[in-house]
């Protein structure tokens, strides 16, 4: 049978298993019967308890930091896991002889107890030396090296279950040597035991081959940990610290005294059975929970077991106050406070083994260990001593007797745990849901094994030589940002967030991401320069080729390109990229992408997400060309950039290939080209002139539609948008261009073309491209069909406060988005203020010669907007051929060109605007769920929720015939229905998200159409 992705393999298993259990057999007597040891046979006092647990966790917490860190300088666990396992169950079986009588007899001048004290806290110590350099640093650095976030989960709920098995085990196999007060045969029976698991060591377990020896000195390693740096950049690793330490702390008030607190307050000497019901109904517990957390986050398990032990703890009190004898009570407490507790502690773990570099996860273990032992156990006990002194009576034989007062200060403790937790739920997002829902083109991708995404991916600029390298690539997420081998295969170019990447693995804040791949380059391929290409990379790369560094680009939705020429090598060459995404938590471009995704804000993706591809051009060749139509002139002008002005640039135009013209253009100038008898482009008729143009050995082919985007008034001089000079209502949908297969990346060239084909199917014109830029074949196809398409800019900056990005605008407060309010509108970074003017640049240039594109869109629902008069004066130096809504929905500044509205959940209101054109450039959003055609069956989101299909269609027709056509008339010159297709938990499209069904009745929406494009003559 075979083993699971997720599962534990059986070695590691075995391992885990092996010394995890008699590991902790070791610890569990040593933090439970050692205290009874000390209590029954040198002193009822509680100090000296809670001194030995104090130097002993100085000792454990100390050397699990130096020996951490000793692993990972010599790049190796196996050797101190073994040598320690059986050192130490060597110094537990000398334990064994420490004997009080002995001792007043060989120093019969001391006082036998402060002596016999004294020993049993140096010989604590010895062993915790061996125990925590064994168990503690290595052991520990071993399971977080051999599992990963899948599945840690399962590894600290078995864990939890040993850690309680062990005690069953100790309680029952040594209970009755207790009971005799046979402490030598404890001693060695456990020290036998931990020796021989040492022994077998030797054979079953195995280092992770990537370990490696550290170039960099000891000293280094050891504070790696401890930067400020480190800190800084690892909150949830330190945060999780916090509440570790917290929580230790309020277990260690009463964990120390439980068991003279049992025997002599409840006055159940028989405890072993007690303890056994409890401690295996909260292994059940721990065991279910870690592999919950596995699948489905730690974030809201870690809220509901926090209250859980705090309320188990707050019933072990009262039952203690009010109800000592009610066994029922007790065991329902005490597996609350310690199921729930432990379960806290297991899911805190497991996030400081997901944030522990692989590099320093010796050196990690060890510094969890001043929030495990260190703080927990110099506190815990002394505070537990205080509160028994305090709050506790002189029993009959004169012992110190702590009662149920201990359980109420642990249960405040324990509360306070929530504070970090807080923090810590900010910083870590619930694992992303494993996604079934796929589209027919996503199905037959996988179903056929294709290279994904063949077609050219630049048809606005044509040239013979191509090389496309989407495909199978090797890749690797790393949270150290070092090289630590290969996790596996890739299909680019799918982000690793995606199902059809087939890694289904988030790249988080703090980790980098690698790819490689080799690729094969032919003599007759080579031409004077050779171009790598990448359509889309997210966030920030760099990339080598054969090992050397060519280039960084920043920026997560725009194509680069870097010049190999002098890389290369003919025949076998290699490509590697280091990627990081920082998503939405920094100033960069990240569009409608969310490490928190719900509701209109979706799941994240990394890395190469459109494809990647080589050219070679001549050493003279045209490096772009800019062509703006002039119907009113009868004129194309066509801008060769050239890489030199020394010979001219033969032109040819044609349409249904018949030639047009013929011309000499000058290279780097604009050239006026003349045209008779032109056709005009429209939805309605979208025709398009190719383009062949000549420079040397250069050949490019493009093409153009001669169209007019433009303001004018109508018969009733009302402002209206114009198509070639006449009135054209622009009815739309809003367009987010998601697939749930694909995430941004469409599954193939046909899925990309069936929105558009659908839209238009069902009367609509326009496609107002939502906070992102599709690849240039989604813009070739929109204008060979014609779509015309609203472009917005991608979103960046950072958050605005809830009253900054909803309540005002709600309410119709407007406010300015000067500098004054940078930081309000998420934007006082000048470095993301700068980059945003990059960006537009880039992305205009980058679509200047898109025939479909009407409007740029620079800033939606003021997410990070700023400046936006300078920034529409800004657009306008770059293209005069193109509307500017330049705050759509708020907040407007009074700029632009139109007077543009979001209106949701209220009735539509729309004032004709004398100097700029009424757009309502979002509205509806009606919401209807066709089972099994959703990302989540449960989370759902939109702006009004229909329980049927009739409903919906009736409130989608009412919507249109009592609010937007009679509208028309008071001036709204377009629309943007929200929106083609569901996405993720936002239910409200027209489709489905897989694009399988169609919700809106298709008779009934042509009519509507129809009716309204009619309103205008």
């Amino acid at each position: 049978m075979k083993t699971k992705p997720d599962q534990l393999k059986k070695p590691i298993l075995l391992s885990i298993l092996v010394f995890g259990l008699f590991g902790q057999v070791a610890w569990t007597l040593e933090n439970m019967y050692l205290n009874v040891f000390i209590h029954e046979t040198i002193s009822d006092d509680p100090n000296i308890i809670a001194l030995s647990v104090s130097l002993s966790a100085v000792t454990a917490t100390l050397t699990a930091i130096l020996m951490g860190s000793f692993s990972d300088k010599i790049g190796k666990r196996k050797i101190i896991i073994v040598v320690g396992y059986i050192c130490w169950g060597i110094s537990i079986m000398l334990f064994g002889f420490l004997n009080k009588s002995i001792i007043s007899k060989m120093f019969p001048l001391l006082n036998a107890t402060v002596v016999a004290a004294f020993l049993v806290i140096f010989m604590d110590c010895l062993l915790t030396f061996f125990g925590s350099a064994a168990y503690d640093a290595s052991f520990n650095a071993w399971i977080t090296d051999v599992t990963t976030e899948k599945n840690r989960g399962q590894a600290e709920g078995i864990l939890s279950v040993l850690y309680l098995f062990s005690t069953l085990l100790v309680f029952g196999a040594l209970g009755g040597l207790v009971a005799q007060s046979n402490w030598l045969a404890v001693y060695l029976i456990t020290g036998g035991v931990v020796l021989a698991c040492g022994v077998l060591g030797v054979f079953i377990i195995k280092d992770k081959p990537s370990l490696k020896p550290q170039t960099t000195n000891y000293m280094k390693t050891l504070v790696a940990g401890f930067k400020i740096k480190a800190i800084k950049s690892n909150p949830p690793f330190y945060l999780a610290l916090v509440a570790l330490a917290i929580y230790g702390l309020a277990q260690q008030i009463y964990m120390p005294y439980i068991l003279i607190y049992i025997e002599h307050f409840l006055g159940i000497t028989d405890y072993v059975i007690l303890v056994g019901i409890v401690w295996i109904l909260s292994a059940v517990i721990c065991f279910v929970c870690g592999s919950i957390a596995d699948k489905h986050g730690k974030r809201l398990l870690l809220v509901i077991t926090l209250a859980v032990a705090v309320v188990g703890t707050f019933v072990m009190y009262l039952q203690g106050l009010y109800a000592k004898t009610n066994f029922f009570l007790i065991v329902i407490g005490a597996v609350l406070m310690l199921g729930g507790g432990m379960v806290v502690s297991i899911l805190l773990t497991v996030i400081t083994r997901d944030y522990s570099p692989p590099e320093a996860r010796g050196n990690y273990a060890g510094i969890r260990m001043i929030a495990i032992v260190l703080i927990p156990m110099i506190t815990g006990p002394f505070i537990g001593s205080a509160i028994i002194k305090g709050n506790s009576t002189i029993g009959n034989e004169n012992v110190l007797i702590p009662n149920s007062s201990i359980f109420l200060f642990a249960a405040i403790a324990t509360a306070l745990v929530i504070l970090p937790i807080l923090f810590i739920n900010k910083h870590i997002k619930p694992p992303a849901p494993k996604p079934t829902l796929r589209t027919k083109w996503g199905m037959d991708l996988i179903k056929n094994q294709n290279i994904p995404l063949l077609e050219y991916p630049r048809p606005q600029f044509v040239r013979d030589s191509y090389l496309n390298l989407n495909g199978p690539w090797k890749y690797s997420i790393s949270l150290d940002g070092n090289f630590n081998g290969w996790d596996g295969e890739i299909l680019v170019p799918f982000s690793p967030e995606s199902q059809l990447s087939g890694v289904n693995k988030v790249l988080k804040k703090n980790q980098k991401l690698f790819y490689w791949r080799e690729f094969i380059i032919v003599p007759d391929f080579l031409n004077d320069l050779t171009y790598l290409h990448f359509g889309a990379v997210d966030q920030t790369c760099n990339v080598f080729v054969n090992n050397t560094f060519v280039g960084k680009h920043v920026g997560g939705y725009l194509p680069f390109s870097f010049d190999i020429t002098s890389f290369i090598n003919i025949g076998f060459n290699e490509i590697k990229l280091e990627v990081e995404d920082l998503t939405d938590t920094s100033y960069y471009s990240h569009g409608k992408q969310s490490i928190h995704p719900r509701g209109i804000w979706y799941s994240p993706q990394s890395g190469i997400w459109q494809t990647v591809w080589i050219e070679s051009v001549p050493e003279k060749h045209i490096q772009s060309v800019k062509m703006l139509p002039n119907i009113d002139e009868g004129y194309i002008s066509i801008t060769p950039l050239c890489t030199d002005n020394e010979i001219e640039v033969d032109l040819l135009i044609t349409f249904n290939s018949e030639t047009v013209t013929t011309s000499k253009l000058k290279p780097n100038r604009a050239n006026l080209v003349k045209l008779t008898d032109f056709k005009l482009w429209s939805p309605e008729c979208p025709n398009l002139y190719d383009v062949e143009l000549v420079y040397g050995k250069d050949k490019v082919k493009t093409y153009f539609g001669m169209r007019k985007f433009s303001m004018a008034r109508d018969k009733n001089s009302i402002l209206r948008i114009t198509l070639n000079n006449n009135p054209y209502f622009h009815n739309g949908l809003l367009d987010q261009g998601y697939w749930p297969d694909g995430l941004l990346t469409p599954p193939s060239d046909e899925a990309l073309l069936s929105d558009i084909l659908k839209m238009k199917e069902l009367g609509f014109n326009v496609l107002r491209k939502h906070i992102k830029i599709e690849p240039l074949r989604w813009y070739y196809h929109c204008d060979r069909l014609g779509m015309i398409v609203w472009q917005d800019m991608v979103n960046g900056g950072g958050y605005e406060t809830f009253m900054i990005k909803a309540i005002r605008p709600f309410l119709g407060w407007n406010i300015s988005d000067g500098p004054k309010n940078y930081a309000k509108l998420g934007r006082k970074n000048p470095i993301g203020r700068e980059l945003y003017y990059k960006e537009t640049d880039e992305t205009i240039n980058l679509l200047y010669n898109a025939t479909s594109i009407a409007v740029w869109v620079p800033f939606n629902e003021s997410w990070g907007q700023f400046d936006s008069l300078k920034v529409v004066e800004f657009i306008k130096d770059r293209d005069t051929s193109r509307l500017i809504d330049h705050a759509s929905g708020w907040y407007d500044q009074g700029g632009g060109d139109f007077k543009s509205y979001h209106t949701y959940f209220v009735k539509i209101k729309i004032e004709e605007d004398k100097k700029r054109v009424s757009v309502l450039s979002e509205f509806g959003g009606y919401s209807y769920k066709v089972t099994q055609h959703v990302w989540d069956e449960v989370k759902m989101f939109g702006y009004k929720m229909c329980k049927t299909s009739e409903e919906f269609n009736k409130e989608f027709e009412s919507l249109y015939k009592d609010q937007i056509i009679p509208a028309i008339k008071n001036g709204l010159s377009a629309t943007i229905y929200t929106q083609v297709t569901d996405v993720e938990e936002e239910i409200n499209g027209l489709l489905t998200y897989d694009r399988a069904v169609c919700k809106v009745n298709i008779d009934m929406i042509n009519a509507i159409n129809t009716e309204i494009m009619n309103s205008l003559e």
